[in-house]
């Protein structure tokens, strides 16, 4: 199969040129001007209703939300003590969820899953601040996290409260922490990908 073009769908790879002639419906998307076949674009609608841009991930319609618990609770607080690259103070989130039974939107409705306590960092100056207030958004519209299997702890593990493709800098310094001066402009992408912006 050839690579497609700017002239074709990027779903099903068929040409957008002669659709119109031939009754095909096809609609130019608002976010960059991409096109589809418009039958193509529908089997993108997700269950509630909102679509993600096949390109470029934008998302459209109703806000995506979760299956995290609605009992989890996010605190922030604020410190002097500085992030390995930063001369500005800390944003430190406390993420909590208790264990509790699973909803019809879980897995396996009706059994047992794990709570989980998680703390994460941000630099305290405005770009930091712009992450959390996007972190937020994310927190409320239940994105968070998830119930779901733990890639990392497998089956045995059970059920449980995990990460849900939002990264966290979970450690102050190291392969989970700072410096990474790429990370504020990564994770405001990452929820870009859930429609929150």
């Amino acid at each position: 199969m050839g690579a497609s073009s700017a002239n074709d769908c990027p779903i099903c790879i068929d040409s957008l040129a002669n659709s119109a002639d031939e009754g095909i419906g096809v609609v130019i998307h608002g976010c960059k001007g991409h096109g589809f076949h418009i039958g193509c674009l529908k089997a993108c609608v997700d269950k509630n209703g909102s679509l993600k841009c096949p390109n470029c991930q934008q998302q459209y319609g109703a806000p995506l939300c979760g299956n995290m618990p609605a009992n989890g609770t996010m605190q922030v607080t604020k410190s002097r003590s500085k992030l390995p690259g930063y001369r500005c103070g800390t944003l430190q989130i406390d993420y909590n969820f208790q264990d509790g039974t699973q909803g019809a939107e879980h897995p396996q409705p009706g059994q047992h899953y794990r709570g989980t306590d998680r703390t994460a960092y941000l630099p305290d100056n405005s770009a930091g601040k712009k992450v959390l207030a996007l972190l937020k958004v994310a927190f409320q519209r239940r994105v968070t996290f998830q119930v779901a299997e733990s890639v990392t702890l497998g089956p045995s593990a059970g059920i449980r409260v995990v990460w849900n493709g939002i990264h966290h800098k979970t450690e102050f310094s190291g392969a989970h922490g700072y410096p990474d001066a790429g990370y504020l402009a990564r994770v405001t992408d990452e929820l870009k990908g859930f429609g929150i912006e």
